[in-house]
């Protein structure tokens, strides 16, 4: 288990925002919810082509990415 959180202004704790880039919808439906039940936000992106434009405007503190995407393979 990882647990990633920020400190906000006056010490508040903030749970992280997560997207996770993701083709596989069974994977997705495991990984939200377990994501959700310990409060953390999450985003999900389906292909590697929309990651950058969906990152820049959300500026997400993790990123977890399928390693075997349509357009993206993180074996280079």
């Amino acid at each position: 288990m990882i647990w990633l959180i920020i400190t906000g202004e006056k010490g508040k704790l903030i749970l992280a925002k997560v997207f996770i880039v993701e083709d596989n919808q069974e994977i997705i439906e495991m990984v939200k919810p377990a994501l959700a039940k310990w409060k953390y936000k999450t985003e999900t992106v389906r292909d590697w082509d929309q990651v950058a434009s969906e990152v820049t405007g959300a500026a997400p503190d993790l990123i977890l990415v399928d390693i075997t995407l349509p357009t993206f393979d993180g074996f280079y």
